[in-house]
């Protein structure tokens, strides 16, 4: 039940997004409250990282000890506790921070957004989580692309050549003086067994259970330790399966999932279509377009290996993503429709 109110908020939260932000002033102040709701969230992954254990705020924030991996160091999760999807939070974070700072009309504001680009890599790095690495490296070079007309080659190279040391600093960095691991050691430590990464080993199996029902699913699936099972974990055990399709499909079959995936990929083309060629055109919403548009193919990507509905908390993130593409998208949409005033035509 309580999954299930949780569900309805979000949709609940994608609609009123989508139907009150009606204004590219109101766009602009949603922007701004999602870049400081960012920043708090980094302010509390720092607080984690630096004082690991350590209680924020009782029973609310950081209530719990921080997690780790292999006993190399401590993963991040961030407001979240969990460190993958905080890892995708962060991803996604940079991409709307480096909007604001590219936007911004005042050197404190520029700075401002510059620090968060530069600290939301930083705890990209120290979730230690590959999937969101690979997603926003491949983030970075598709949004590149696609602003690729208004770059010089010579900015373009000296910007591959900034991204590239501060990459590669600030993992030196969080390798060896803080207590997180490091995410290039585990990228290129990765084994496969044949096409499927070693973690996500239980992948087949999964798709066998999907085949049982494939068109209405399971509904929600809990190891009752009947029977040999997938998670080993006895009586209880919440079936995840790291990637959120196969567990669309296992909850309520191809049905379900060509639904939510209809939603999602429909934003995404409507996202491509409507977007400018670069991030500082005259039109703001064009301009974010685009890197909302980056945001959610990211966000796609990176729920290849793991679910966002697993987490009480940044499961409603998505669904504001996709509500502020469709009230960017009615924006745009009526900024275009809009009579251009005639000019006045004196008779004196």
């Amino acid at each position: 039940i309580l999954n299930m109110i949780a569900i309805v908020a979000s949709i609940l939260l994608f609609y009123l997004t989508a139907i009150y932000i009606r204004t590219e002033e109101e766009l602009r102040i949603l922007v701004r409250i999602l870049v400081i709701t960012m920043a708090a969230c980094m302010f509390v992954a720092l607080y984690e990282l630096f004082f690991p254990g350590r209680v924020l705020v009782p029973h609310w924030i950081l209530n719990a000890r921080a997690r780790t991996f292999d006993e190399q160091g401590y993963r991040i999760g961030g407001p979240f506790y969990d460190f993958e999807l905080f890892g995708e939070m962060m991803a996604l974070a940079f991409f709307l921070c480096f909007f604001f700072m590219r936007r911004a009309k005042t050197p404190n504001a520029r700075f401002f957004a510059m620090g968060l680009c530069i600290t939301s890599i930083f705890c990209l790095l120290s979730t230690v989580t590959r999937g969101a690495t690979l997603a926003f490296a491949g983030g970075v070079v598709y949004m590149t692309f696609l602003i690729r007309r208004r770059l010089k080659f010579r900015d373009l190279v000296s910007g591959a050549m900034a991204i590239l040391v501060l990459w590669f600093g600030l993992e030196f960095v969080v390798a060896n003086f803080t207590r997180s691991a490091s995410v290039m050691d585990r990228l290129l430590g990765t084994e496969f067994v044949g096409f499927i990464p070693d973690t996500r080993g239980a992948w087949p199996k999964i798709w066998a259970q999907v085949m049982e029902h494939p068109f209405i699913g399971h509904g929600p699936y809990y190891d009752l330790g009947k029977s040999e099972t997938l998670t080993g974990q006895g009586l209880y055990a919440t079936l995840w399966p790291h990637n959120l399709y196969l567990y669309l499909a296992h909850t309520v079959g191809f049905i379900g999932a060509a639904a939510y995936l209809f939603v999602a990929l429909r934003l995404l083309f409507i996202s491509f279509r409507d977007k400018a060629i670069s991030l500082q055109e005259d039109s703001y919403p064009k301009s974010l377009m685009v890197v909302l548009h980056v945001m959610l193919l990211v966000f796609l990507v990176d729920q290849t290996k793991i679910e966002y509905l697993r987490n009480s908390t940044y499961q409603f993130f998505p669904w504001l993503l996709m509500g502020l593409i469709v009230a960017t998208h009615r924006i745009i949409k009526e900024q275009e429709a809009a009579p251009r005033k005639a000019p006045a035509i004196r008779t004196d």
